[in-house]
């Protein structure tokens, strides 16, 4: 039988590995720290939910709990709204320009919630992992209504 020697392959296979483990082990522990964050602090935002038929539009109550429906995150409380037109872009085919036009029956919700989050130098973030971004894709929640829409404005 032959006999097992280490030659270089091997020992650059196991090298590889154990920085593999090192680094997997580093970002795992790493990736609930916030550095420089401060705790405490309560952030407002307003979320656009676009095409909303008329009975979800009308049970949007200020006070209402609102939540992310994929990954079931708390967004917050819902302080203030607005009901407005739900509006697309439509192509007038006699002069070639392009025009908002409102859709029957169908409303656009904009939404301002506060929620308390934690602040770093970089992310907002609450409910310890959703990172508040403007232009963030939300899927919303609320008590009888839902939609999907982005963040468009944050209030320190």
């Amino acid at each position: 039988m032959k006999k097992w020697r280490l030659n270089l392959f091997d020992l650059a296979v196991i090298v590889l590995a154990i920085a593999a483990g090192a680094a997997f082990l580093y970002l795992q522990r790493g990736a609930g720290v916030v550095t420089g964050s401060t705790s405490g602090t309560t952030v407002r935002y307003v979320i656009e939910i676009t095409n909303l038929p008329k009975e979800a539009a009308g049970k949007i109550k200020v006070g209402d709990s609102v939540t992310d429906k994929v990954e079931k995150h708390a967004l917050g409380r819902v302080i203030d709204f607005e009901i407005v037109d739900y509006k697309v872009s439509t192509r007038d085919l006699t002069t070639g320009d392009y025009r908002l036009r409102a859709v029957p029956e169908r409303f656009t919700a904009l939404l301002t919630l506060e929620s308390p989050a934690a602040e770093s130098a970089t992310n907002i973030t609450i409910d310890g992992a959703f990172v508040v971004r403007c232009g963030t894709e939300v899927s919303a929640l609320g008590p009888g209504y839902g939609g999907v829409g982005y963040i468009v404005k944050i209030e320190r």
